[in-house]
C-alpha cells in the first residue's frame, strides 16, 4: 500500500516538472538502445596467423596427404554454437611478415607448422612414437586476445592430431613471443 502512495507522489511531481518528465522519458529508452548497441555487436573472431611451411607426402597410392592443411581446417572448424566461427586463420608467407601484423594487433597469433609435420604424422600412425615434431606459436602477449586465440588454436590442433593418429600426439610447443 505504501508502494503505491509513493509511486502516485512521484507521478504527480514529474507532471508538475515538464524537464523531469521530458529527460525521463528521452533518457530511459536511449539508455536501453546504448547498452543493446554495446552488447549486441556479435561475437568475437580471433585471427590467427597460419605458416604453414609442411611439404606434405606423396603416399603409396600416389595421392598426397598434407597435415598442414588439414590442421589449418581444423582451426576453421572451431565456432561457437550457433555456428559463426571463432577462429579466423590467415595465411602468412614468413616470421618477417606476421610480425608488424601482430604488433599493430591486426591478429590475435601466429602459428608455424613445421615442414616435417605431415611426416610425424603419418609415423605416428603407424605406431612409430620415437617421432616428434614441434608447432611454433607466439604473438604480442600484451594483446588481451592473444591467450584465448592461442589456447582454441592449440586446442584445435592437439584434437586434429588425436584423430588423425589415434593416441596422444607427441608434438612438442615452442612460443616466441614479440
Amino acid at each position: 500500500m505504501r508502494a503505491i502512495t509513493v509511486f502516485r507522489k512521484t507521478l504527480r511531481e514529474m507532471s508538475r516538472d515538464a524537464w523531469m518528465l521530458g529527460l525521463t522519458l528521452a533518457f530511459a529508452p536511449f539508455f536501453v538502445l546504448l547498452y543493446w548497441l554495446i552488447t549486441a555487436g556479435g561475437s568475437t573472431t580471433y585471427t590467427i596467423l597460419t605458416i604453414n611451411n609442411d611439404k606434405g607426402i606423396q603416399l603409396a597410392d600416389g595421392t598426397t596427404f598434407n597435415a598442414g592443411l588439414e590442421a589449418v581446417a581444423a582451426l576453421e572448424s572451431v565456432a561457437y554454437g550457433d555456428g559463426q566461427p571463432l577462429l579466423k586463420p590467415v595465411p602468412a608467407a614468413d616470421l618477417a611478415e606476421v610480425e608488424p601484423i601482430l604488433r599493430n594487433r591486426g591478429a590475435a597469433a601466429f602459428i608455424l607448422i613445421p615442414e616435417n609435420f605431415s611426416q610425424t604424422l603419418l609415423s605416428l600412425q603407424s605406431g612409430d612414437r620415437s617421432v616428434t615434431t614441434q608447432i611454433t606459436f607466439g604473438g604480442d602477449v600484451s594483446n588481451p586476445y592473444y591467450m584465448v586465440g592461442v589456447k582454441l588454436s592449440l586446442t584445435a590442433i592437439d584434437g586434429y592430431v588425436m584423430q588423425a593418429t589415434g593416441q596422444q600426439p607427441l608434438i612438442g610447443y615452442v612460443e616466441k613471443p614479440l
